[in-house]
């Protein structure tokens, strides 16, 4: 939005009464209300998760509810989504501002409006999430983001020689998007559905960890992925190998996804990033690193000898990685399907 002021040049002073001066903005008040209290905003819904398997009938639609505190007039409010669904999410009957944002209208006298979206389980990849989020954002203010001096010589028509300069200024005022405070907190709101493998028994095997430091080797199930190609997990290793260490709501789903050739069980691949369930005390999760380019490449391996698949990995933690001191073995004793 620009603005245009045009004075005479008196004083230099003239520029910074005009960087002071707002009334002249068409300011859309966000933050009062018809009665002079504080607008507030606030969505019903924290975070809606979604699992299922691959046969399962997908969630057709998902809604999120938006609500004020004050509902006199009719209000437009600014929504930033953040849609890393690759195309499984669309809005139902809502003004696109640009890509990144849309409109929701408050018609007058209503508290709460819903945002409908539709979901297109076709565009959900099975083992992958997707996932989209919202996010309350508000015209709270505007700044001066630029002014620019203009001069304009005006001369005297009968004598030329006589004139007057006229400064004008363009302004530019840049609008700064801000959450207004909510009475529930819940300022973001988040979807995310997962369509998970079929998972089947795939046998078990004997697991050593240097993470554990257990000298007797533990037996962890194995599963193999039936929509998947050469795709196996181990279950829950951490979780049965040392449970007083672990998370119990998030330790039981962490499990150490592996990729093996389907001729001969010649090992492939593991994620980039393994959780393990386990925390530090600041709370962030302890997770295996691995890659295979780069700089760091030469810490991981992923290699097997007949049944005996042995890990490298590095440590991830709160945006730090550390060398790991030892492998992950296990050695797939019971089910083994390449013998």
């Amino acid at each position: 939005m620009k603005l245009n002021k045009s004075i005479l040049m008196m004083a230099t002073a003239a520029v910074f009464g005009l960087a002071s001066c707002s009334e002249d903005i068409d300011f859309k008040n966000y933050n009062s209300s018809a009665e002079g209290k504080q607008q507030q905003y606030s969505f019903a819904q924290g975070e809606q998760s979604f699992s299922y398997l691959p046969s399962d009938k997908v969630v057709e639609q998902v809604k999120f509810t938006l609500s004020r505190t004050n509902a006199a007039a009719q209000e437009s409010l600014k929504v930033v989504v953040d849609d890393e669904s690759t195309g499984a999410f669309a809005f139902v009957d809502s003004a696109f501002v640009d890509k990144d944002t849309i409109d929701v209208v408050f018609p007058a006298g209503e508290r709460s409006v819903d945002v409908l979206v539709n979901v297109n389980a076709e565009k959900i990849t099975i083992g992958q999430e997707a996932y989209m989020e919202l996010a309350i954002a508000q015209t709270a203010r505007y700044e001066i983001e630029s002014i620019e001096q203009v001069n304009d010589t005006i001369r005297d028509e009968a004598d030329p020689e006589k004139y007057t300069i006229e400064t004008s200024y363009d302004t530019t005022w840049k609008e700064i998007l801000e959450p207004i405070a909510s009475p529930s907190g819940k300022l973001a709101s988040s979807v995310s559905i997962n369509i998970d493998y079929t998972w089947v028994s795939a046998g078990s095997c004997l697991m050593t960890s240097t993470w554990v430091g257990n000298s007797d080797p533990i037996r962890i199930k194995i599963q193999k992925a039936k929509e998947g190609t050469g795709l196996y997990r181990l279950v829950s290793p951490y979780w049965v190998m040392e449970p007083n260490y672990c998370d119990e709501d998030i330790a039981p789903s962490r499990h150490l996804q592996f990729v093996i050739n389907e001729e001969d069980g010649t090992a492939i691949s593991v994620p980039t990033f393994i959780p393990l369930g386990e925390f530090n005390d600041s709370g962030a999760e302890y997770q295996w690193y691995f890659v295979t380019t780069g700089s760091l490449k030469d810490y991981c391996s992923f290699t097997n000898e007949g049944n005996t698949y042995t890990l490298n990995t590095l440590r991830y933690t709160g945006g730090s990685l550390y060398a790991t001191q030892g492998p992950e073995v296990w050695v797939w004793d019971d089910g083994y399907p390449f013998e």
